[in-house]
């Protein structure tokens, strides 16, 4: 996605910084809703910046919230993420993916 925009981004003396993991964990997502979700915030940025600027990109795993959203009981309850994965059970995966997007852009007034 970023490449996409990269000739836009060079037009507009955009600084592109990323930070990518060498290696993240698998996700459990939607990729069509993530590339709109990530086009969007890319494309709001630049036009944060229509004299120039710097988008910085950093995309890292961190450790995931005490709470697995998909494990939940018969009775409908969440449960603790098991520390390890039991034969037969939903394994737990330990780590989440965070992406910050930062600009140099206007901003929006209140």
């Amino acid at each position: 996605m970023v490449e996409i925009y990269s000739e836009r981004l060079q037009q507009q003396s955009i600084q592109l910084k990323t930070d990518w993991a060498a290696a993240l964990p698998p996700l459990l997502a939607d990729v069509e809703q993530l590339y709109r979700c990530f086009t969007n915030i890319v494309l709001n940025a630049i036009e944060a910046m229509p004299t120039g600027g710097e988008l910085s990109i950093l995309c890292r795993p961190v450790p995931k919230a005490l709470l697995d959203f998909t494990t939940a009981s018969n009775s409908g309850h969440l449960q603790r993420c098991p520390r390890r994965s039991l034969p037969g059970s939903l394994t737990c995966t330990r780590l989440d993916v965070e992406v910050v997007v930062k600009d140099t852009g206007i901003g929006y007034s209140r």
